[in-house]
């Protein structure tokens, strides 16, 4: 119950409502002609009224309910890792990965990390190389970077033309200066990496491997999977996979089926249970030919898509001894291997 009001002084009633009251009055009687005795009621009642204190209303409602609380805010509870942008499949295309590091600085990435298949199928693998080991916090050695080290292991493989590629590659980089260093840097880099609830890998993973390895494969509107699932790759600990290099960038969650970076909402937000394939910088696929990569902030992960010069990359690829066949692939924008 609240106290009882104190009664008005005599400084209020001078300066407020004795004012008010006759005001009041004054109003009534304009509007009523000439002062009558209705409006010398209107007037002694007011100054009545004036005497008391009036009850604040906020006194008679009921308490307003305590606030609810705030809702969570801030990251998604994965992959809590500084500004990363993730690369994977630049495939000796210096054009293409130039384009990208441009972009990514336009992004304030706070460090490079690339997922493999650096050389082959391009002109510039010793390029590509040297440039990767200059810009990148740490590097893993893709499927054909593998083979690169050991072309002979491709002997019977149903790839021709990668075959043939990687042989150049391996040729061109023991012909090079630096290119043996090169070589050897390439084949000291891990094939996976794990940071915290996060584990980067490469697709296929190496032989003999532990867990069964997964067949995925992909189409224009997304993935398919055989043998098992991706998701049976994420060793303890893990529960977001980035995966590199396939030219189809997108999400691969439980299920048959996996979803195009397309089909995604910017900003994606890391939930457990799932993996990334970042695409390819230098082998993008043909719905969207630029160059394909993901930056990680804080939880979120965002599929980036940059145009680079093709032409320039074409001009180069012209003067190898490279197979036809994989130019004319590139300038129509269809992604293999």
């Amino acid at each position: 119950m609240s106290a009882a009001p104190n009664p008005p002084s005599w400084r209020q009633w001078l300066t407020v409502r004795l004012p008010v009251a006759v005001a009041t009055g004054l109003i009534y009687a304009a509007g009523g002609g000439p002062l009558d005795p209705f409006a010398v009621v209107l007037v002694l009642t007011a100054a009545l009224l004036a005497r008391f204190e009036w009850t604040d209303l906020r006194d008679q409602l009921p308490p307003l309910p305590p606030p609810k609380p705030p809702l969570p805010s801030g990251p998604p509870p994965f992959g809590r890792v500084p500004r990363t942008a993730v690369l994977a499949g630049v495939f000796a295309n210096l054009p293409a990965l130039e384009a990208v590091l441009a972009d990514a600085r336009a992004q304030r990435v706070e460090r490079i990390v690339c997922l493999g298949d650096l050389a082959c199928a391009g002109p510039h693998d010793w390029q590509v190389i040297q440039r990767i080991r200059e810009v990148s916090a740490w590097c893993l050695r893709g499927k054909w970077d593998r083979h690169l080290g050991h072309p002979e292991g491709l002997a019977g493989s149903s790839l021709l033309m990668m075959n043939h590629a990687v042989e150049r590659a391996h040729a061109r980089l023991q012909a090079h200066p630096g290119g043996p260093e090169l070589l050897a840097w390439l084949a000291s880099r891990p094939e996976a990496m794990q940071e915290g609830d996060l584990w980067f890998g490469v697709y296929p993973p190496p032989k003999p491997e532990p867990r069964e390895a997964c067949t995925i494969s992909m189409g224009r509107r997304g993935y398919s999977f055989l043998d098992g699932h991706p998701l049976d790759q994420l060793p303890a600990g893990a529960e977001v996979g980035l995966l590199g290099p396939l030219w189809q960038a997108g999400l691969m969650q439980a299920g048959q089926h996996g979803t195009p970076a397309a089909d995604l909402p910017p900003n994606l937000p890391l939930s457990e249970r799932l993996i990334l394939c970042v695409g390819s910088v230098g082998n993008p696929s043909g719905d969207d030919p630029r160059a394909s990569y993901l930056i990680l902030d804080q939880g979120y992960a965002t599929f980036r898509r940059v145009e680079y010069d093709v032409a320039a990359f074409l001009a180069d690829y012209e003067r190898t001894d490279l197979p036809p066949q994989l130019g004319e692939l590139r300038r129509r924008g269809e992604g293999y291997c």
